[in-house]
């Protein structure tokens, strides 16, 4: 959270019109504070360009996503946004509930779960609102 709060002053100390540069080397972090991160690259004027020289994972990508132009280096990843519970991945939290009848687990897994379900879709609502600018859904045929 405090690398957060430094780079989120850094952006809004930034003159809003001067082009941003941010490099992301990141294996991800807390999501609270990437998608502080995002909204701030989201909301400037100027254009705001990502580079990523090796990978920017889960939070990372969510910043990356957020910026006008993401530029990679020839071997470089993004990874998925995948929210953690604790060192666990709540996408594999969650399959536990499609794998096992539900009377065969534990009370605090299913409370786990149920954490796990909002935390994805908080991700999901996060990315559709940071794309839906550079790729609105067009209805009909």
């Amino acid at each position: 959270m405090d690398d957060s709060e430094e780079v989120i002053r850094a952006i809004h100390m930034t003159d809003p019109e001067i082009p941003l540069d941010l490099v992301l080397h990141t294996p991800g972090g807390l999501m609270l504070a990437a998608t502080q991160i995002a909204h701030a690259v989201l909301k400037r004027k100027g254009k705001v360009t990502v580079f990523v020289p090796h990978y920017a994972m889960s939070g990372g990508t969510l910043i990356a996503l957020a910026a006008n132009e993401i530029v990679m280096s020839e071997h470089a990843v993004l990874g998925p946004v995948d929210p953690q519970l604790g060192q666990q991945p709540a996408a594999s939290i969650l399959k536990v509930l499609h794998q096992k009848p539900i009377a065969e687990i534990d009370d605090q897994t299913l409370i786990l779960a149920d954490q796990a379900g909002k935390a994805v879709a908080q991700m999901e609502q996060e990315v559709g609102e940071l794309l839906a600018d550079k790729y609105p859904c067009r209805e009909g045929p």
